[in-house]
């Protein structure tokens, strides 16, 4: 049991510092990963969990980039259609969704690869539609996350306002979905606490980390790397089973 949760303390802390630069990618490595060993609706409550610590962290660690407004107009509807996804997942087939989830992403960053200057349009309704669709699928697969990111993408935010603002709607959005989900019955054994445990520490050493990473990174290279991700995780969620 000890030596499972030290695996899984491993692989999340490395996420942790891989979706500290991505703006996302801890329920996308974790998820397939963990879903070999895990019933689905204990693993998306572990990675909400740890997610929401890992939000912290980067909060204080990248609190110089607050951007108020795209955070309230995100996080509203992120946290309302959050909850409603979090409601029906325990009854929703999530396969059709996340195969519908990954042609948007290859689409979206195959037309930024093509035209880098291409960008949603940067107004109110972007973070309105982008909060309801990263909030909804959070709550129902715990993967909004490139949701997110895609459509930060519009207001081509600097990095530590990047940071700052995905993980401020993150934590919004985890801090109402993991009380559904126990709500909903789920619970999770006792190796999962022990991970939790042992990953708080480490997660904030990764996050400090990929901090001083992405303070050397240009803006530019910076912004392609996030699209680059975005691309693959669309490709990895068409091709799963």
């Amino acid at each position: 049991m000890i030596l499972q949760a030290i695996l899984i303390t491993l692989l999340t802390t490395v996420t942790s510092g891989i979706s500290t630069i991505t703006g996302f990618g801890t329920t996308t490595i974790c998820m397939p990963i963990l879903l070999f060993f895990f019933p689905f609706h204990q693993t998306i409550l572990f990675i909400a969990i740890i997610h929401w610590f890992q939000n912290i962290w980067r909060l204080i660690l990248f609190k110089k980039g607050c951007c108020k407004k795209i955070i309230f107009y995100f996080a509203i509807p992120a946290m309302i259609s959050s909850i409603i996804g979090a409601r029906i997942s325990i009854h929703m087939p999530e396969n059709i969704l996340i195969k519908i989830f990954g042609t948007f992403l290859i689409i979206y960053s195959t037309i930024i690869i093509l035209k880098p200057k291409f960008m949603l349009k940067e107004k109110m309704t972007t973070s309105i539609t982008g909060g309801l669709f990263s909030g909804f699928f959070s709550g129902i697969i715990g993967l909004g996350g490139a949701f997110r990111a895609a459509f930060l993408n519009a207001f081509n935010l600097g990095k530590n306002a990047y940071i700052f603002t995905t993980n401020a709607i993150s934590f919004f959005i985890d801090t109402v979905r993991v009380p559904v989900y126990f709500s909903n019955g789920t619970k999770l054994s006792k190796f999962f606490f022990i991970a939790i445990l042992m990953f708080i520490p480490t997660s904030l050493f990764a996050t400090f980390l990929s901090k001083k990473l992405i303070s050397k990174m240009p803006q530019e290279k910076f912004r392609l790397i996030v699209t680059i991700f975005l691309g693959f995780a669309g490709l990895y969620f068409i091709l799963m089973k």
